[in-house]
């Protein structure tokens, strides 16, 4: 997996207008352009609520999102530097994860990389 540098230009957790409560950390990246990470759905549709619900798993991503970032707040992130890390080249490049800089006291073990959210809650969605 690469890692590119980049600085947050924005960073929130908000419900689309399909009413799926998401989150996205736009990045202008230091060597090409800027991209939108995130857009992971947070809730579920319970058929017998018949409304959207929150997860363990929203709960957990978010948790892992402001730990990998460094922020008690998700608004904090905003100007931050991070490493995207991912793979491909320019426009092609597909992010996987994110974490804050090691010099801002982020442990590379905090990264946050979506695949392993998904798959240790896989089963409870």
């Amino acid at each position: 997996m690469q890692e590119k540098l980049a600085k947050i230009t924005s960073a929130d957790i908000y419900i689309e207008d399909h009413g799926i409560l998401t989150f996205t950390v736009v990045v202008d990246y230091e060597d090409f352009g800027c991209q939108g990470i995130g857009g992971y759905s947070l809730d579920t549709w319970d058929k017998k609520r018949d409304r959207r619900v929150g997860t363990a798993y929203g709960c957990d991503m978010i948790l892992r999102l402001l730990k990998a970032l460094g922020v008690n707040k998700l608004s904090e992130a905003k100007g931050n530097k991070v490493w995207v890390l991912g793979e491909g080249e320019g426009f092609s490049f597909k992010p996987k994860g994110i974490r804050g800089l090691s010099v801002d006291g982020i442990k590379k073990e905090d990264a946050l990389i979506f695949e392993d959210v998904y798959k240790a809650f896989k089963d409870e969605t």
